[in-house]
Order: C-alpha cells, then sequence, then structure tokens
C-alpha cells in the first residue's frame, strides 16, 4: 500500500484541524490558537484565522448547504475540510459570483486525497462541485422567518427569535449582518506616534482611537511594546467615561482583566495617582496573571493587580493587605453574554444557551451587590456588560435598585447597539451610593 506522502502543515490544513477540534471542545477560537502560534509564519497564521473564523462566522449556512448535497452529514476531519472548503465557496460567491469555485474545489480534493481516504476525497469532489450553485439560490433569496435568517446569518434560532421580540425584524437583521462582518482592529493610544510615523493607523471619530489599517502593525507592534497603546475597541471607553475618576480619587476595577478598562482609568487619574489609588481585582489564576502581565507593560499605569474572587471577597481583604475598604468610584464589568460583540468573538453566539444566559444573568446579580459593598457614601458605581441583552442591562439594573432600598440611585447610562455606534454594542450604568 502506498504511503501518503507527509507534508509541513501550511494555514488551510491548519485551519482544516483546528475547525475540527471546535467541534470536539467549547475551547475559544483564540485559545485554540495559541496552541499552534509557533507552527506557521505570520502571514500563514493570519490566513488561518481568516478561514477559522469565516467557518465559525459562517457555519450554520455552509452545513446547510452541504446537507442538501449528502445524505448525511459528515463527522471529523472530512466534515472541517468541507467546512473550511464550503466557506471558501461561500466567500467567493459573495464576492465574484463563484468564479474562482472551481479552483477552491480541485485544492480541497487534493488535499483531501492526502489527509483522508479515497472514498472520502471522491465525496468532497461531489459535495464541493455542488456548493457553489446551492450558495446562489440561497443567498437570493429573501428571508421570511426566524429560521431563515437564523440559517442566512448563522445564529441560534433561538436567540434570533428572541431579539426579534425585542428589537423587531429589520433592526435584528441590521444586528445580524453586523456581526458577520469581520472585526477591524483598533488601538488605543496613550502616546501618540511621532508625526509622520502614522503610516497604517487610521484616525477615527473616538478620540484616543485609531483603526489598524493595511501595514499598519509594524507600527502598532512598536507601540504595543514600548508602551504606548493597547489594542481594544472604541465601546471599551463607555463605562470609564461614565465613572469618570479624577486625581485624588480611589478607584476599584472589578473583573479587571485583561485590563484594558483599567488602562483607561488610569490615563483618567493622570499622573497625579497615587501609587495605591487604582486597585484591579480578578480571580486568582489565569486572569490575574493575564491582567499583571499586560499592566506591567504600561510603566505609567499605577494600578495594583490583587487576586480576589466576587462575591466571595469582602473589604477587610483588601484592609488586610493595606489597601482602602471603601471607594470613591467602581466599577464592575461583568461576565455576559457578549452579545454586543459576536463580531468580535464569532464562536460566542454557539456557546452560549437559553439555561447558560438565565445562570449568566444570575451571577451578576450576585457581582453587582457584591460590588456595591465597596463604594463609599456618596461615591459612584458603574455596571458594565459587552451586551445588547435588556436582562442583562436595564433589567439588572433596575432589580438592583430595588434591591438596595434606596441606597443607591441611578444617575446615567449609556446603551451602545453595533448597528447604530459602528463599534461593537455594550452597556454602563452610573449610580450613585445616597447613604
Amino acid at each position: 500500500m502506498k504511503s501518503k506522502k507527509t507534508v509541513a502543515p501550511d494555514a488551510w490544513e491548519s485551519a482544516v484541524a483546528l475547525t475540527n477540534e471546535f467541534f470536539k471542545s467549547d475551547r475559544r477560537l483564540a485559545r485554540l490558537q495559541e496552541g499552534t502560534a509557533t507552527e506557521l509564519p505570520q502571514e500563514e497564521r493570519r490566513r488561518r484565522q481568516s478561514l477559522l473564523y469565516g467557518v465559525a462566522r459562517n457555519i450554520a449556512l455552509i452545513e446547510w448547504a452541504i446537507k442538501q448535497n449528502v445524505r448525511r452529514i459528515p463527522k471529523g476531519r472530512l466534515k472541517a475540510l468541507l467546512l473550511v472548503a464550503g466557506f471558501e465557496i461561500l466567500a467567493d460567491v459573495r464576492e465574484n459570483e463563484g468564479a474562482r469555485a472551481p479552483q477552491v474545489v480541485h485544492h480541497a480534493v487534493d488535499r483531501a486525497k492526502r489527509l483522508l481516504s479515497a472514498p472520502e476525497a471522491r465525496l468532497v469532489n461531489a459535495v464541493l462541485r455542488r456548493l457553489r450553485e446551492t450558495f446562489r439560490s440561497a443567498l437570493v433569496e429573501e428571508p421570511a422567518s426566524a429560521d431563515d435568517l437564523a440559517r442566512l446569518y448563522s445564529h441560534p434560532k433561538w436567540l434570533v427569535e428572541r431579539w426579534i421580540c425585542a428589537f423587531g425584524w429589520d433592526r435584528v437583521r441590521s444586528l445580524l449582518a453586523w456581526s458577520q462582518e469581520p472585526a477591524p482592529d483598533y488601538l488605543r493610544l496613550y502616546v501618540e506616534p511621532p508625526e509622520g510615523v502614522a503610516d497604517g493607523l487610521i484616525p477615527t471619530e473616538w478620540p484616543g482611537f485609531v483603526r489598524i489599517g493595511a501595514g499598519g502593525w509594524p507600527l502598532a507592534q512598536e507601540l504595543l511594546a514600548s508602551g504606548r497603546a493597547y489594542v481594544q475597541d472604541p465601546s471599551t471607553r463607555l463605562a470609564p467615561e461614565l465613572l469618570a475618576p479624577v486625581a485624588g480619587e480611589n478607584v476599584l476595577d472589578l473583573c479587571a482583566s485583561p485590563g484594558g478598562k483599567t488602562l483607561l482609568l488610569a490615563a483618567r487619574l493622570g499622573e497625579g495617582a497615587g501609587d495605591r489609588d487604582l486597585v484591579a481585582l480578578d480571580r486568582p489564576g489565569p486572569r490575574l496573571r493575564r491582567l499583571e502581565e499586560n499592566l506591567s507593560r504600561y510603566p505609567w499605569c499605577r494600578a495594583v493587580a490583587y487576586g480576589g474572587s466576587l462575591p466571595e471577597i469582602v473589604p477587610g481583604d483588601l484592609a488586610a493587605r493595606g489597601l482602602p475598604e471603601a471607594y470613591d468610584a467602581v466599577l464592575i464589568d461583568v461576565p455576559c453574554s457578549n452579545s454586543g460583540v459576536f463580531r468580535r468573538r464569532v464562536e460566542a453566539r454557539w456557546l452560549l444557551t437559553e439555561t447558560g444566559l438565565k445562570e449568566l444573568v444570575g451571577l451578576q446579580r450576585r457581582l453587582l451587590r457584591a460590588a456595591a459593598v465597596f463604594v463609599r457614601p456618596g461615591g459612584r458605581l458603574v455596571y458594565s456588560t459587552c451586551s445588547i441583552d435588556e436582562e442583562e442591562n436595564t433589567a439588572q439594573v433596575a432589580a438592583f435598585l430595588e434591591a438596595v432600598e434606596g441606597r443607591f440611585v441611578g444617575e446615567n447610562s449609556r446603551v451602545h447597539y453595533p448597528w447604530e455606534t459602528g463599534h461593537d454594542g455594550g452597556a454602563a450604568f452610573l449610580m450613585r451610593r445616597v447613604r
């Protein structure tokens, strides 16, 4: 029997392998890629990410198209290969009416002959040759139901139905279309680049934020390495702006990892901040280590990283470390459904369930009440999410204010919908402790 030739993996085959792994685990796409970060050159890693994220972003539509052309949906590596090639054909149909589909099929079949069995390679050939027309027909049909929207835009049907009830048909279509677009990369600049060397960094309407354009990554890497910038979406500014800390106040950033909002808070406090005026807390383990590593790259950020888990930790635990027990300003950015950032965290839509959403709402309720304990009388509390779901936002805050029986009052709020703002979605609510 003739043995299959061993060839070093490239972006395409690595994308197939990681797609296969994605179905076998609930790990996020970023984590899946971390373990193979050194296998490929940078350009190949970017191509692999484009393929992997493209599959995750369009998986329901691609799976549906495959099912139209095969008796039973394949499993394992065969399914993963069909999904990666299927995404390439879908992207080409959208951009170029499928002109390159024959080349995609030829390439995929050639890889299948090496990676799979002969019968499986023949199946790959038969299925992929039909996908161009299947996609063409699907993309010209006007969606008429939640099921149609869920398939066309590759979102869970239960979530689409929930959003239609909350926002209406037209706004949901805008939201779904937004979520399907690849997310641009933004930098928050903390020190402006020297004049004349900002090539590839595109100004935005949000002060301090630039978009990384073509050719902008070399300069971006230089700014990141020197502690002059941080990769974050403009939506992250909402909660720190609402909290609005000033020099002389002490500030507590809860659920702080990976540290983007901590840096924004530190920048607002300025050089006059004391060594213990800004405390960033997250649970011990990988999250705390990531927070510490990120903050260490920014010597100007005078924040104390502290390991503690809400709701167990209490003010006395901080006092035992020589830190303040009560704070002028407290920010809690809670774990949430990520529904405002599905464009960026494309797998989150598939990891979220109805039961999981209910559990998140319960966790958010406990975390918000625990955060309130750290606010001094007259101090401010900001509750923040990267969700657009009312149950996680307005309803959550209303329930909290009712439960605390007048100790806090709502002062301001900002809910941002991505199809309106042009950046990721989310919400932030400012409350003041009155007694």
